[in-house]
């Protein structure tokens, strides 16, 4: 259009959205300041957003300008919509977990980074970047035409700590521009992870080769001990009316301390062995549905008659006269038996061991405990108790594989208690009743090779 300093003199083209004679319109036109974007209400409160050029002249005695009014509605409502489609997706890369950022192909400048690299980096913004710290260790490209990205392991600085990544970009062209997008993964737990399984397997390997080294030396161990027994076994008959008519002589001590410690010997070298066995998975046993509570029971009866000589008394209670576990009843015997021994052994006289057993679902819980009568003080300056500490470490690996736990629990106010949890089957009725294949004071020697060392 073309204006004097008041009066609109020609105007080209009429505009629905434009309304010359409002005042806010005629005060854009006619001032020369006027220039630019700006955002004009409509009538029913439309917004126009109008962009203002003008050039002013003189014609003969008056000032003239020649205006060009656009309407940019609908480019300001594009750009917007830009913005907020921009803003989803600097949302969406910002929440991704890797970091993401644009570089220039050739001086290698990072025009873009998501939080997730600024963060990786330690900078705040794109703009603080020092590229030539960064380019060496995370700007990894593969061809355009490439249609798999190749990543390749890094280390690098974090701060103070070591950061193990994961990276790798591709070209994209934009403008007859090329352009490296990166991806940057944070990798370190799972190296860490991987480094953790190496250094099990070499554990395992180094367990697997002492495990090993411990069931053949065992071996080696058993055959002279074996030679000695019987030989002990023979000077017994060979002498057995002198033994019986001298049971103070030095002969008669010399057979009974052989045969206790070569029995003790034969404990010792067997638990090894079992310890061993269940550390390599090739521990054997005999499993079938027992009743627990009469395996229980009966251990707890047989040691009941060798602990009254030293006036401790053993109680055992139940909730349940029938709890079916699938077990080998050696393995429950064993553990009763170490366990009872650990307590027997730091009780003092005239002092009550309960063993209970309660039932909770599939669940057996057996508790064995002395309460007011345990000599703790004993039990830690005992410098021998390493021998039944093994048998104890054997217990524990037991219980594990019958996917039990345990809890000792003891203090200087004279008490402790052992908690033993198996889980067991509910509904099994038939069982087997325990036929036991050793002699009469099998309970009575295992407890002396234990106990009296």
């Amino acid at each position: 259009m073309l204006t004097d300093e008041n009066n609109i003199i020609y105007n080209n083209k009429k505009s629905e959205n434009i309304d010359f004679r409002s005042k806010e319109i005629n005060n854009a036109l006619f001032n020369s300041n006027k220039n630019g974007e700006f955002k004009y209400i409509y009538e029913d409160d439309k917004e126009i957003f109008l962009n203002i050029d003008r050039a002013s002249f003189r014609d003969i005695n008056s000032k003239k300008n020649v205006i060009a009014i656009r309407d940019i509605t609908e480019y300001k409502k594009l750009l917007q919509k830009l913005k907020i489609s921009k803003e989803k997706y600097e949302s969406l890369v910002n929440i991704i977990p890797e970091g993401i950022y644009i570089a220039n192909f050739d001086t290698k400048n990072i025009t873009y980074a998501n939080s997730r690299f600024l963060e990786m980096t330690n900078y705040k913004t794109v703009e603080d970047i020092d590229i030539d710290n960064i380019s060496k260790s995370m700007i990894i490209t593969t061809s355009k035409d490439d249609e798999n990205i190749k990543f390749q392991r890094r280390t690098v600085k974090s701060g103070q700590k070591d950061m193990h990544i994961e990276c790798g970009g591709t070209i994209i062209e934009v403008n007859k521009k090329l352009n490296v997008v990166g991806i940057v993964r944070d990798i370190t737990k799972q190296v860490n992870a991987e480094l953790m399984e190496i250094e099990i397997e070499k554990q395992k390997t180094a367990n697997k080769i002492k495990s090993e080294f411990f069931i053949n030396m065992s071996h080696e161990l058993k055959t002279p001990l074996n030679v000695i027994s019987s030989s002990n076994q023979l000077m017994s008959i060979l002498h057995k009316e002198d033994i019986k008519l001298n049971p103070d002589s030095q002969l008669s001590d010399a057979v009974k301390v052989t045969k206790k410690n070569a029995d003790i010997l034969m404990e010792i070298i067997n638990n090894i062995m079992d310890l061993s066995k269940l550390e390599l998975n090739v521990y054997e046993n005999n499993k079938d549905y027992y009743n627990i509570v009469t395996l229980v029971e009966d251990t707890a009866i047989e040691f009941n008659d060798y602990v009254k000589l030293n006036d401790i008394e053993i109680f055992f209670d139940t909730d349940e006269e029938e709890k079916i576990g699938f077990v080998d009843p050696k393995d429950i015997e064993k553990i009763i038996l170490t366990l009872l021994t650990m307590i027997l052994r730091y009780s003092d006289k005239k002092s009550l061991v309960d063993i209970s057993l309660t039932s909770k679902r599939s669940k057996s819980i057996i508790s064995i405990k002395n309460t007011g009568g345990y000599d703790y003080n004993k039990y830690i300056n005992d410098k021998d108790r390493r021998i039944l500490d093994i048998a104890v470490s054997l217990a524990k690996n037991i219980i594990v594989i019958y996917n039990g736990k345990i809890d000792i629990k003891t203090d200087s106010d004279k008490n402790i208690e052992v908690t033993i949890e198996l889980n067991l089957d509910n509904d099994i009725k038939n069982y087997k009743s325990r036929i036991r294949d050793d002699n009469d004071e099998f309970i009575y020697q295992k407890y002396l090779n234990m106990c009296n060392f």
